[in-house]
């Protein structure tokens, strides 16, 4: 009986990869080109209103100032633990080539997000060819979470920069081998030049976010599978031991490791997480990042549709990085599932698209090599259709979410032109940013104040600040702001907080507290700047309840000597210049 002859297994698509430079790169000029575009007409001039940029405009100031890393906006002053100081050199650098401005600072993250974008069009090129490759630089360069990046003074774009530029050159000098798209072995002249290249790459991406932390561990493995154990020392000493003297360095501060732990690091009242809590931490954020985060930084969307295309997404991303993982993977392959589990391992409140920023290419990527391989005995025809098709699932939301970003930017340009960098995060934040200005002239030189947010009230007003602390007992409010000097309390309404821990003082001991100056717009509650007195004359308070119910805390005016008695020149809550920057008058 005659063998029935087997079908030969499909070949895997495979698209030729040319070396880079032999030919005009008309693909990658084509990314940057659209990149710049897209970016710059939804460049946004206005001051963020969260306290990460100011407090890396702050670590840039002192760097430049004093030639120390310092928390200039705590009482005391003390070295600064937390945030690695990359991001803030290239601040400090931008400010020494004359950068006065919010507007003006914003060209560094400007700048590393069309080098993102450029070096993720370069990592894919490398694997699977330039029309692949610029597939998934556009798709990155439209998505939502990359453009809302690009104009705010935060150091996700020089970290997911210097990531690809990372992937990029390991990819260069380590040998492909892999089932998915197999790529010859290069020529080793230039190998050593590319270790170095990826190795420094991921030692200052680890300095310039924490978070760069499974990049190392991955680039360490992969040298190590390759047999390349003289660069993984180099890696392990080098830029291990930086990262070890960093460590020790902030050893006694607050760092990332130590809030890891809290169930919540913004209030540490409720205490430590455990075993159990870390799982239901992670299977929250999984919910979080597979089912909005990653689907709406990628488009846009918001609401049912961004369930079934994170699915959608992850599934595919999923066949596609085993493809590539297999029979040995390469230094993406292993930074993609250690990056995304440690942001699954975070605490919630430090969730958001904006730090799955580095896992847009890779999953992209993947999905497309997953699609690839579906198609790959489908005609010619149909496959265009079905990869035009899945492009235009993203494309098609994110450029509709790129033209609502555009009007918005617009409308903010007017503002901040007539009514200062603050004018567009709302009358609450203005009205901070006025108690701030008003403080810097009028408290006494040095006074600290309690606030919501302690470093744009510091780059605002020069004075020390600290938050107020989180709990209802008055006894502990009160024994915190002594302990810190703090004779000053800002009641705003940036968010629920100063309404709840605030207000509990207040009602609990309102005689502690005496009204000094009050900031408003229209006809709301205003924003006020309150003075706290001394322990011995700190009687109970005195509370009025109005027919509805309201409750109104009666308070005696502060003495005079809570003030300057000759004020310094005010500066205008309306200008652009960043005051910690251009001076107090002090």
């Amino acid at each position: 009986m005659a063998k029935k002859s087997k079908k030969p297994a499909a070949a895997p698509v495979a698209v030729a990869t040319p070396a880079p430079g032999r030919r005009l790169p008309i693909w990658g000029l084509a990314v940057v080109l659209v990149q710049l575009g897209l970016m710059l007409t939804v460049f946004n001039p206005a001051a963020h209103n969260g306290g990460d940029t100011a407090g890396y405009v702050t670590l840039a100031h002192s760097l430049l100032d004093r030639g120390t890393y310092q928390d200039l906006w705590q009482p005391g002053q003390p070295p600064h633990t937390k945030y690695p100081p990359v991001f803030p050199a290239l601040l400090a650098a931008a400010i020494v080539l004359g950068a006065r401005t919010w507007a003006a600072l914003k060209v560094v993250p400007a700048l590393f997000t069309t080098l993102s974008v450029l070096l993720a069009y370069l990592w894919a090129r490398e694997r699977r060819g330039a029309p692949f490759a610029a597939a998934v630089a556009l798709l990155t360069a439209v998505s939502s979470a990359v453009l809302w990046s690009s104009h705010w003074e935060l150091s996700e774009p020089p970290f997911m920069a210097l990531t690809f530029l990372s992937l990029w050159a390991f990819d260069r000098a380590l040998p492909a081998d892999r089932a998915a798209a197999p790529v010859p072995a290069r020529a080793p002249e230039r190998t050593v030049a590319w270790l170095t290249v990826g190795t420094l790459a991921a030692g200052l991406a680890y300095f310039t976010r924490s978070a760069g932390l499974p990049l190392l561990a991955a680039a360490g493995i992969c040298l190590l599978l390759h047999r390349r154990y003289r660069t993984a020392a180099a890696l392990a000493v080098g830029v291990g031991g930086l990262a070890v003297l960093w460590s020790m360095r902030g050893g006694q501060g607050a760092q990332y490791v130590s809030e890891f732990w809290m169930i919540d690091p913004y209030q540490p009242d409720l205490g430590r997480v455990g075993v159990g809590g870390l799982i239901a931490r992670v299977l929250d954020n999984a919910k979080l990042y597979v089912l909005a985060y990653v689907p709406t930084g990628l488009t846009g969307l918001r609401g049912p549709l961004t369930a079934p295309i994170g699915l959608a997404l992850f599934g595919m991303a999923g066949w596609g990085w085993f493809r590539c993982a297999w029979p040995r993977p390469g230094v993406a392959e292993l930074f993609v599932p250690m990056y995304l589990g440690l942001i699954l391992l975070w605490p919630a409140v430090w969730s958001g698209d904006r730090f799955a920023l580095p896992l847009l290419p890779p999953l992209l990527f993947y999905a497309g090599e997953a699609l690839l391989h579906l198609m790959r005995n489908a005609d010619v025809t149909m496959r265009r259709v079905v990869v035009g098709m899945a492009i235009a699932l993203f494309a098609v939301p994110s450029l509709s979410s790129w033209g609502s970003e555009r009007r918005t930017a617009s409308g903010c340009k007017a503002l901040v032109q007539t009514d200062g960098a603050f004018s567009c995060s709302g009358t609450r934040t203005y009205e901070f940013v006025e108690a701030a200005v008003w403080g810097g002239s009028h408290l006494p030189e040095g006074a600290v104040v309690l606030t919501r947010k302690p470093r744009i009230w510091y780059v605002e007003s020069g004075l020390p600040s600290e938050t107020f602390p989180f709990t209802k007992d008055v006894a502990r409010f009160l024994a915190f702001a002594d302990s810190v000097g703090a004779r000053y309390v800002v009641m705003d309404y940036l968010d629920s907080a100063a309404s709840v821990y605030v207000a509990q003082a207040l009602l609990s001991q309102g005689g502690a507290f005496c009204a000094l100056k009050e900031f408003a717009h229209g006809d709301e509650v205003p924003t006020q700047i309150l003075g706290i007195m001394p322990p011995e004359n700190r009687p109970k308070a005195e509370v009025q309840e109005s027919d509805d119910g309201t409750l109104t805390v009666a308070m005696r005016r502060c003495p005079p000597e809570m003030t300057r008695p000759d004020p310094l020149p005010e500066q205008s809550p309306k200008t652009e210049q960043i005051p910690l920057l251009v001076g107090f008058a002090r």
